[in-house]
């Protein structure tokens, strides 16, 4: 009910939104003489309850701490965040919508890859729609690899909600050295710690 609700204000929002030609910038709705040039600025700018319109460009790993804010994708705007994008501390009466995202996390030489979406300690909902989660290649082991990291990875986050989103885990590293070594195993598209996630195709 909550994201049928948010569907109508998000169109008028849209509608009504400043056309943004230059890649990479971000407008909080109801202010958009305002230019962000990456995501976490606008994060960091916006009060409870915003919505952010994101243009086409590639940006930054994003964080939302504790706060109900709406990131979503211009209309025919390909959003692509080089990193992992974290939601934590949300509140029970709290919300963050992801809408039109792609995130590609990062490989990790060190270690399981890292993942593209990280939900942590969440009472609240979050609800991600049209986007697509890429998890990032674990490391090369001389004996064995690394696991690949997760699509999303839900920890502690009772409410979430995938709607027409694409998850793939990441792959796992190489192994090997002098004798022939043991690839780590691919990372899950979605991974589920104490979480409850449904997911839908429409």
């Amino acid at each position: 009910m909550v994201g049928r609700r948010f569907l109508p204000r998000l169109f008028s929002l849209l509608l009504c939104a400043a056309p943004a030609s230059a890649a990479g910038s971000v407008r909080i709705a109801g202010a958009p003489a305002v230019v962000h040039k990456e995501i976490q600025a606008a994060v960091d700018a916006a009060v409870e309850g915003d919505v952010l319109l994101v243009a086409h460009g590639t940006y930054l790993p994003f964080t939302i701490d504790g706060k109900s804010l709406s990131v979503v994708a211009m209309p025919g705007a390909t959003a692509t965040v080089t990193g992992t994008i974290t939601v934590k501390n949300l509140g029970a009466q709290q919300v963050v919508r992801l809408v039109g995202m792609q995130a590609s996390a990062l490989n990790n030489a060190a270690g399981m890859g890292f993942s593209a979406l990280l939900l942590t300690q969440n009472a609240g909902h979050v609800h991600v729609r049209d986007s697509v989660f890429t998890g990032g290649r674990g490391a090369y082991g001389e004996q064995s690899g690394s696991p690949g990291g997760h699509g999303i990875w839900a920890s502690q986050s009772d409410r979430v909600v995938i709607v027409e989103c694409t998850l793939v885990g990441g792959r796992g590293g190489w192994g090997g050295g002098m004798f022939v070594g043991t690839g780590g195993r691919g990372g899950n598209g979605l991974q589920s710690n104490d979480s409850r996630a449904s997911s839908h195709a429409s």
